[in-house]
């Protein structure tokens, strides 16, 4: 995780707020990757409403899925 992302973790355990699927409904944009031949978990994306963009290599430095959702 980067710093940002552990500061807002902490964040949340420190007001009191566990869950972080709570906290992300309310953001603008959620992107999640996956390994293209990771299907258990673009099924959870496809369960979470998420859209397919294809693959990109933005993150990570390789190939991955990118799956976007937006509010």
């Amino acid at each position: 995780a980067t710093r940002r992302n552990e500061d807002y973790l902490a964040h949340i355990n420190e007001v009191g707020h566990f869950s972080v699927l709570e906290h992300a409904s309310a953001l603008p944009r959620i992107v999640a990757v996956t390994h293209p031949q990771n299907l258990p978990s673009q099924r959870v994306t496809a369960r979470l409403g998420m859209r397919n963009e294809g693959l990109t290599d933005r993150y990570y430095n390789l190939a991955m899925r990118l799956f976007v959702v937006e509010r």
